[in-house]
């Protein structure tokens, strides 16, 4: 992984395998640096779950070249070729705050300088991926939301704001930027660490019915009583972003930012940042 000028990541950087982080300081972390250990492994291995988990998903729409200037709702929107972005995309949940968008292709994908991904509909950060089977970058000043999973190298442009996860096969490169990792079901703006592996939303309990009294007991009607909701156990805390960069014997596995991340029951990744 390699830095320079002052980036600043919510939470923690890593790499694995490998020990190489480059530009810490002048960059800083909310977190520890994992060089090489098992926290930033584990991340490696939740990277390639989530990732062959959401490129297995059916595409629900065909896209194609430059997203600059659409506006999308929630689905697994696919694309062949490369996928560009000049100017805003605009992704619309429709009041939906658990809406997920996942974004795939094939090839690489690059924004322009100055690209914005605008999340309106009650859209959340945490629920927006960008699967990519090539390389992935931003030009300077770009904002982007959402976790980019890369096969390739992961590049961000000087100045560049991520709300969301960083997470790469191959190397990581940042200058001047600013990661802030987002919980699944939290929305872009208020601050939160990324996430390492994928969390499975709870299940509702099973009905609980009470069986009827015998006849001749006190305060018996002979009926069922109905049944008693029992609460819906919730996740909140989210644990510290990684950075993680993995260099294996003949390949380069890139630094990434992971996190241990709680997606929708909807989409079951693992890592995140």
């Amino acid at each position: 992984m390699v830095n320079t000028d002052p980036t600043t990541i919510s939470g923690d950087v890593g790499v694995n395998p490998g020990t190489s982080i480059t530009g810490f300081p002048a960059g800083s972390a909310g977190g520890d640096v994992h060089a090489g250990d098992a926290v930033a492994a584990l991340a490696q291995t939740a990277l390639a779950h989530a990732y062959d988990e959401l490129a297995a998903r059916a595409a629900d729409v065909e896209v194609i070249g430059d997203l600059g200037g659409l506006t999308l709702t929630p689905g697994v929107h696919h694309s062949v070729a490369a996928l560009a972005l000049t100017g805003t995309l605009t992704l619309d949940a429709e009041g939906d705050p658990n809406a997920v968008f996942v974004f795939r292709t094939d090839a690489a994908f690059n924004t322009a300088a100055g690209s914005v991904v605008d999340l309106v509909g009650g859209a959340r950060a945490g629920n927006v991926f960008w699967v990519v089977a090539g390389a992935a970058g931003t030009g300077a000043n770009s904002f982007l939301s959402g976790t980019v999973l890369a096969r390739g190298a992961v590049t961000l442009g000087a100045s560049t704001t991520l709300i969301g996860q960083v997470l790469s096969r191959d190397a990581v490169t940042l200058a001047s930027n600013t990661l802030t990792g987002v919980a699944p079901g939290q929305p872009a703006s208020p601050p939160s660490t990324p996430l390492l592996a994928a969390e499975v939303a709870p299940a509702p309990p099973p009905p609980t019915t009470t069986e009827p009294a015998a006849p001749g007991t006190p305060g018996s009607t002979g009926e069922t009583e109905p049944d008693q909701p029992e609460p819906v156990p919730t996740t909140s805390a989210t644990e510290p972003a990684l950075t993680i960069s993995a260099t294996g014997p003949d390949e380069a596995v890139t630094p990434r930012t992971a996190t241990r991340c709680r997606t929708p029951a909807s989409v079951r990744t693992s890592p995140c940042s």
